[in-house]
């Protein structure tokens, strides 16, 4: 299989602790995105040495960082640092349980395309492991932008000077 590689890039990013098996789905969404659209997707994870090789089966970047109490913007700085340096057009934020879908991504990918500065989620599924709910899929209507998902133009990025 041949990946091409997409005149913009929208990256992809997340941070972990200690949650191997979560973060395992994450970067398997990253490896089924690209073999689906048959493009590259930048994706880089910031979290300990114990997930480099994960990432690596993946074919996802991986950083590591200490997880520092308190401190876990700097992981998520490290990762947009990642994306800048790579010349990302666009980052898209994901929790490492956050799992995208193929119409996701090409919808935010075509959004990029058209300059559209941010772009976010107003309603998500999740899949529940507790509660009333468990092993079903429930919907979170939201009123505003959710978090997860949310996508920012390296223009407003620099504004930022990438620290969000």
């Amino acid at each position: 299989m041949i990946l091409l590689i997409i005149m913009s890039s929208l990256g992809i990013i997340t941070i972990n602790n200690g949650r191997p098996q979560v973060l395992r789905l994450w970067c398997a969404q990253i490896k089924r995105l690209r073999t689906e659209i048959n493009e590259y997707i930048p994706a880089v994870v910031v979290s300990g040495e114990e997930d480099k090789n994960l990432c690596a089966s993946y074919g996802v970047w991986h950083i590591t960082e200490l997880n520092v109490k308190d401190k876990v913007s700097f992981k998520w700085n490290t990762a947009m640092d990642y994306m800048r340096g790579i010349g990302a057009d666009a980052v898209t934020i994901m929790g490492s349980d956050d799992i995208m879908s193929t119409e996701f991504y090409r919808k935010t990918y075509e959004h990029v395309e058209k300059g559209i500065d941010l772009i976010g989620v107003i309603n998500a599924y999740f899949y529940c492991s507790y509660g009333l709910d468990r092993g079903k899929l429930v919907k979170l209507e939201g009123r505003a932008m959710l978090g997860i998902g949310k996508t920012v133009s390296s223009r407003i990025l620099d504004l930022a000077d990438w620290r969000l």
